[in-house]
């Protein structure tokens, strides 16, 4: 089969595999920068319709991820993250997307042309132009002299010369747009400084701001110190006071026990002398005459030198009487005795010989005409005034 001649067609497709070995490293290396897991997740997430499904069919494939980044994706995937990242690498010129549109449309020509038909030289040299100026943005240089000399080899001095002028034209071009953007840089770099001076400016304000709170709180902690220590010797000072207090109270409590002993001691002495004197009143009334008395004839018991006693035998006076005579040794307790099982013998008289007469203890006889004296003592009113009053007075001594 003849060879068949068709120069604009090889050329094409020549510039367009030299634009995507240049491209697809610098779409994979912009695309880490975008947000997201990796970058297949990516552009799973900026492809949209026929793109999409495109991706899809190179990804089933098992080709490496940068051979699966086709020259339609440029433009939405450049379209998609301008401003965070291609806008930077294209030096702001938003050109370039529409020269991804027409490059992604004449390589689509490149692949189906019309059987046995060269490309449109027209076409072909205007595609060159688009793919030689994006290298050129990229600062691809080698890249984008070899797409030069593709174009030179189409022929054609008028060509040459316009593609020179416009060469020129588009490195002054480049080189405005160069300026601006660094002029932009350099206004960006300016705010950001200003609003780092800004940031330093309030942050040295809110230290300033810090270090005054900090201060007054030192104050006030000092002034809290110091009060809490003036507490604290107050309350040291109430305690000492508490404590000498409580060592007077205590004293005053000892010396006020002591007169209370004293005083029961001196109560004691005072009753035992008005039991003395109460038992003598007692027996110098029972040796005075009774009109009561009873005659001679009556009943006898105990008799004083062979004559009845004058006062009946049931009555206070006649036990005040016999105690006495017991206590003072005049009446024995055997002699008492004598009389047991004395019908004679009845009144108050009765429980002293049935005492007597039974089998108690020295010690318990005693005892026994000892509290039946007191019991005489206290029904007896005589004598009780002066101990109540002897009473009233320690229960105040006490109480001071």
């Amino acid at each position: 089969m003849p060879t068949i001649d068709r120069p604009n067609k090889d050329a094409l497709i020549k510039a367009v595999d030299i634009f995507l070995d240049t491209m697809r490293p610098l779409f994979i290396e912009c695309l880490h920068l975008a947000p997201g897991a990796t970058v297949q997740v990516v552009l799973q997430q900026s492809l949209k319709g026929s793109s999409a499904d495109s991706l899809d069919r190179n990804l089933r494939r098992g080709t490496d991820l940068e051979s699966t980044i086709e020259v339609s994706f440029f433009e939405a995937l450049a379209e998609k993250y301008w401003e965070d990242i291609f806008s930077k690498r294209f030096g702001g010129d938003k050109r370039v997307l529409r020269k991804f549109r027409r490059i992604s449309w004449a390589r689509n020509k490149a692949s189906h042309p019309p059987h046995l038909r060269d490309l449109d030289e027209e076409l072909t040299r205007g595609s060159l132009n688009h793919i030689a100026y994006v290298l050129k943005k990229i600062r691809a240089w080698e890249e984008h002299q070899a797409v030069v000399r593709l174009n030179e080899t189409l022929g054609g001095s008028t060509w040459a010369s316009a593609e020179i002028d416009r060469d020129a034209r588009r490195k002054a071009e480049q080189r405005a747009q160069e300026a601006d953007a660094a002029l932009s840089d350099a206004e960006v770099r300016a705010r950001i400084a200003e609003s780092a001076i800004r940031q330093a400016q309030e942050q040295a304000q809110s230290s300033e701001i810090a270090r005054i709170k900090f201060e007054e709180l030192a104050i006030a902690a000092g002034a809290a110190k110091l009060e809490a220590e003036e507490l604290a010797q107050g309350r040291e000072h109430a305690r000492r006071e508490a404590e000498k207090q409580a060592t007077r109270a205590e004293a005053a409590q000892l010396e006020a026990e002591r007169i209370a002993q004293a005083a029961v001691a001196e109560l004691g002495k005072l009753e035992r002398r008005a039991k003395e004197t109460q038992t003598q009143l007692h027996l110098a009334e029972s040796r005075k005459p009774e009109s009561a008395a009873p005659s001679p004839g009556t009943k006898d018991g105990i008799r004083k030198n062979g004559k009845s006693l004058p006062f009946a035998r049931k009555t206070t006076k006649y036990e005040y009487w016999l105690i006495g005579e017991i206590m003072s040794g005049n009446i024995s307790r055997s002699k008492l005795s004598q009389y047991a099982g004395d019908t004679r013998i009845d009144g108050r008289l009765v429980h002293y010989v049935q005492a007597a007469s039974s089998d108690m203890s020295p010690e318990a006889w005693n005892n026994y005409l000892a509290r039946r004296h007191e019991t005489l003592i206290r029904r007896s009113t005589v004598g009780a005034r002066p101990r109540q009053v002897l009473r009233n007075n320690i229960c105040q001594v006490v109480s001071h």
